[in-house]
C-alpha cells in the first residue's frame, strides 16, 4: 500500500496541489497539497521551480540592462541629439529637448549617460571625427590654392545648409561654454587642432611651401582662425556668396598664382 506523504508547498498567493499521479497543476490554490507518489513530487519541485525561473529571469535581464544595455538605437538617437544641439545650441538644449527629439524617456537617457554635457561628448566626437574627415576629401587636390578654395566652399557649405540655416556647431559652442566646462574646451580645442594639422598636411610640402606667402604652420593656423570668424560672419549677414568671397580673398593672398 501506498503510503501518503503531505508536502506543502508555498509561495505568497498560496500553496499547490498535483492533480494526479502524473498530471499536475501546481498553480491552483489550496490549503494543503497531498502528494501520493515520489514522481508526482519531483513533477511538482520542478514545476515550482521553472515557475520560479519564469520570474527571476526577467528580473536579471532588466538588472542587465540598468547595468549598460542599450534600450535604444544609439546611433539613431545620437543623430537627432547632433540636430536639436547644431540648432539650439548646447546651452539652450535641454534634456527635455533631447527626450523628444530622441524618443528616449530622460530617465534612460539619465541612466545611460548622466546628464547633458555627456551626451553632448559622444554626439559631438562623432560629428567632429566626420567633419575632419571631410574637410581632408575637400584637401585633396594637387594643386595647393585648389585645395584651399575647395577647402573653404566645404566649410561655407556645411554651416550654411539648413533652413534656417544652423550655423557651425564648434563656434556656437565655443561661444556659450562656461569657463567650468573643461571637458568641453578640450573637446572643442582637439577638433581644431585636428583641422589645422590636416591643413599643415596639404601646406607643408615641397610645392606648396614654393608658392606660400608664409610659412606653413603661420597659415594653417590663419586659415583655421578665419573659419572661426567666418562662421561668426554668417550668422549675421547669411549670406554664402559674400563668405565665399572673404575666404577666396584670403586663399590669393596666401598662395602665389603660377
Amino acid at each position: 500500500m501506498t503510503r501518503q506523504t503531505d508536502l506543502i508547498v508555498a509561495r505568497p498567493e498560496g500553496v499547490y496541489r498535483p492533480q494526479g499521479d502524473f498530471h499536475i497543476d501546481p498553480w491552483q490554490p489550496v490549503e494543503r497539497a497531498v502528494i501520493t507518489h515520489a514522481r508526482g513530487r519531483l513533477l511538482c519541485i520542478l514545476a515550482i521551480g521553472v515557475k520560479i525561473m519564469s520570474r527571476a529571469i526577467p528580473r536579471l535581464r532588466l538588472r542587465e540592462n540598468m547595468a549598460g544595455v542599450r534600450q535604444f538605437n544609439e546611433d539613431d538617437a545620437f543623430v537627432q541629439a547632433l540636430d536639436v544641439f547644431w540648432r539650439k545650441g548646447y546651452r539652450a538644449t535641454s534634456m527635455l529637448d533631447l527626450a523628444e527629439a530622441t524618443g528616449v524617456q530622460r530617465g534612460s537617457l539619465y541612466n545611460a549617460y548622466g546628464d547633458k554635457e555627456e551626451i553632448f561628448m559622444r554626439v559631438f566626437e562623432r560629428y567632429a571625427e566626420r567633419f575632419v574627415a571631410d574637410a581632408r576629401k575637400a584637401l585633396d587636390k594637387p594643386d595647393p590654392h585648389d585645395a584651399l578654395t575647395s577647402f573653404f566652399t566645404f566649410a561655407i557649405r556645411s554651416i550654411t545648409q539648413g533652413s534656417p540655416t544652423r550655423g557651425c556647431l564648434s563656434t556656437k559652442t565655443a561661444v556659450e561654454i562656461e569657463p567650468e566646462s573643461p571637458r568641453l574646451r578640450e573637446a572643442l580645442r582637439t577638433m581644431l587642432d585636428a583641422l589645422e594639422a590636416a591643413l599643415l598636411a596639404v601646406l607643408d610640402t615641397k610645392e606648396a611651401r614654393a608658392q606660400l606667402t608664409m610659412p606653413p604652420q603661420q597659415a594653417a593656423s590663419l586659415i583655421v582662425t578665419t573659419t572661426r570668424g567666418i562662421a561668426v560672419m554668417e550668422r549675421i549677414y547669411g549670406d554664402p556668396k559674400k563668405l565665399r568671397q572673404t575666404a577666396f580673398a584670403l586663399v590669393d593672398a596666401l598662395v602665389r598664382k603660377h
